[in-house]
């Protein structure tokens, strides 16, 4: 897969914000669907936070997917990144935290796919978000805040058995929120 890499002065602007080399950032940005993937990264560089405002305004970035090392995204880690389109956090067995306002305004998000032991989304973590259709949680404890996501009748949340779908589902049904349970 062919790598586009940045301009250095954004490089080390985004280096800098994630705590990296800013060499090795660009192999980061995969040119096939305009996808940043954290798992291009050498296998020593772990990286457990995203930093508050770390992609605030990021544009051309359409899809994320997070490495397993991952435990908090800070508030407006992803504040309005408009081409934002999927999310998918793979922290495995791990404990995830997602804080307020994390996805504030990512307008064109439209599903999101977390997998990892103790999940806890805050209050309005995805607020402005109104195009997301397809939310996956596979988790075995789960603590959703209020207004998590935000109401939408285009919306679907998928949740696995471990976590206790009929909290889920209350929250769902509280929202207005379509739920399927899933294995």
């Amino acid at each position: 897969m062919k790598i586009i890499p940045l301009p250095k002065n954004e490089n080390a602007e985004l280096a800098a914000k994630i705590g990296i080399d800013d060499n090795k950032i660009s192999s980061l940005f995969c040119a096939f669907e305009k996808y940043l993937d954290f798992n291009n990264l050498d296998k020593e560089i772990s990286i457990t936070e995203i930093s508050s405002d770390a992609f605030k305004n990021v544009v051309g970035v359409e899809n994320i997917i997070l490495p397993k090392s991952t435990e908090t995204i800070k508030e407006f880690a992803f504040k309005n990144c408009a081409d934002l389109k999927t999310v998918v956090i793979d922290a495995d067995n791990g404990d995830l935290l997602i804080q307020s306002n994390s996805f504030d305004d990512c307008k064109n998000l439209d599903s999101v796919c977390i997998t990892c032991n103790k999940l806890t989304i805050e209050k309005d973590a995805f607020i402005g978000c109104s195009k997301i259709r397809a939310v996956v949680l596979i988790c075995s404890d789960l603590a959703l805040r209020k207004d998590s996501f935000l109401e939408s009748t285009e919306t679907t949340i998928y949740g696995n058995k471990k976590i206790g779908s009929s909290v889920l589902k209350k929250y769902c049904d509280k929202k207005k929120i379509k739920f399927v349970e899933v294995n």
